[in-house]
């Protein structure tokens, strides 16, 4: 526990809470909801279940036909989902926001009109994925998927409606805040609890060496992320990437956001495997959107 307070503030003795604000501040909300401090315990499972919801509806949408239920089937199976659908990290509530409000933004691009309710569903969705930038930072890198998304659904029509810049004025918005936060509670910007500063390792946490060679934790996170998602999705693997090839659809041939995060990880000191195998569970559930083509 000590470690989760090791952000310090020049000229004063208290360590301050190092982790992002987001998931910190559900559990408390249902905490003060229901009077119970275990209930904080539901915050992990109550997402995982709507993870599943979502990315079966986002299949669906997206791709169409049984797509959506073989993505929650999918992701059902998943040995990562399973491991870290009750455990008290950021990843589950972070994906959990960040699909359902992708679901939301693609049901509110896919209408034909641009309209109120076109506007409200790109509202909260947007809202919802802005929302888990609160809890891992580097859910930042879901920005290309919130740009490409307009763009695919509704190509250069989407610069004339007004949802498109409604979803992005959102995420501008949210992105700034974060920003003013790290601003004042960690002392710049760019500054999180994971600085050097407040106690990270003052090796670069990210570097193309650490792909394919050692860092100063572990390394070599390219096979090592290729052999945890084989071990965690099997023969899914392989039909995922059939079935992205074969997608018709723009938007599933963009595979939304699969290069951003898992593109990270693969460069990231720490190799995704053991407890660290949820830094790629972010990616991870969409994935069992693509088995439904191959």
């Amino acid at each position: 526990m000590l470690y989760a307070f090791k952000t310090i503030r020049p000229g004063e003795a208290n360590g301050y809470f190092g982790f992002p604000p987001g998931v910190p501040l559900l559990g408390a909300a249902l905490e003060r909801a229901t009077g119970n401090p275990r209930a904080v315990h539901w915050l992990t499972p109550l997402t995982a279940a709507g993870l599943v919801i979502a990315i079966s509806a986002l299949g669906r949408w997206l791709i169409g036909g049984w797509a959506g239920w073989w993505a929650a089937v999918g992701l059902l199976g998943s040995i990562t989902f399973w491991q870290f659908s009750t455990a008290l990290f950021s990843e589950v509530p972070g994906a959990a926001f960040i699909y359902t409000g992708l679901t939301l933004l693609v049901f509110a691009l896919r209408r034909q009109r641009d309209d109120a309710w076109a506007l409200g569903l790109a509202l909260v969705g947007t809202s919802l994925v802005s929302a888990s930038l609160f809890m891992r930072f580097s859910n930042l890198s879901i920005w290309p998927a919130v740009l490409a998304l307009p763009l695919l659904l509704a190509g250069r029509r989407a610069f004339r409606q007004r949802r498109t810049w409604v979803s992005l004025g959102v995420m501008l918005l949210a992105t700034g805040g974060l920003f003013i936060f790290n601003t004042v509670y960690y002392g710049g910007p760019f500054v999180t609890g994971y600085s050097p500063q407040h106690g990270w390792y003052a090796q670069p946490a990210f570097s193309l060496s650490y792909a394919f060679g050692k860092s100063f934790m572990d390394g070599y996170s390219v096979p090592v992320m290729a052999k945890t998602l084989w071990t965690d999705m099997g023969g899914f693997v392989l039909l995922a990437l059939i079935g992205l090839t074969a997608a018709r659809a723009p938007a599933a041939r963009a595979g939304i956001d699969r290069a951003g995060p898992a593109g990270a990880y693969a460069v990231y000191a720490f190799a995704p495997q053991g407890v660290n195998a949820r830094f790629i569970f972010r990616p991870c559930p969409r994935c069992f959107c693509w088995p439904a083509k191959g």
